[in-house]
């Protein structure tokens, strides 16, 4: 099985084991889910060279239904990701960066990094997700952003 493969059934366990039935992992149509998919297809064509994502590796991405939640489990994975439901108002092309840049923060093993030695990650991170082919992120250019920024009245 190519290790592609391997972490997307390992994610695909995270989400069906560990959180509600109404998470992204339930709507194939969630820009979340085709990122990630996206991101398994890269990496089982030749597409992007991953070396470092680790065998336990849990994806948080509650649906935007989800106020709250608590796993009764006990939960320790080596990485754990969360990707909020706001990336559902980005677009495709902005979510699929940030899944892309969040997975670099794990190949590139920055959560092993202590925490005043995290400078400059976010810019590393930026460039493997552009060598890894994520389109760029045109920020401050979200849906999500908007609205909130919308006044009440109009």
């Amino acid at each position: 099985m190519h290790p592609a493969d391997q972490f997307w059934n390992s994610v695909e366990k995270s989400f069906t084991e560990n959180w509600l039935a109404s998470s992204v992992w339930k709507n194939k149509n969630s820009r979340r889910y085709i990122a990630l998919q996206s991101f398994c297809h890269r990496w089982r064509t030749g597409k992007i060279r991953v070396c470092h994502l680790p065998e336990e590796f849990v994806i948080f991405a509650p649906s935007e239904a989800v106020a709250g939640f608590v796993n009764l489990r006990s939960l320790d994975p080596k990485v754990f990701m969360y990707l909020g439901p706001q990336l559902e108002w980005d677009s495709q092309q902005d979510v699929n960066f940030t899944v892309f840049h969040e997975l670099s923060h794990v190949e590139l093993e920055h959560h092993l990094l202590p925490v005043d030695a995290r400078q400059g990650v976010e810019d590393e991170a930026d460039a493997k997700a552009r060598e890894w082919g994520a389109p760029k992120r045109k920020r401050g250019k979200r849906i999500f952003e908007r609205l909130v920024k919308r006044p009440l009245n109009s």
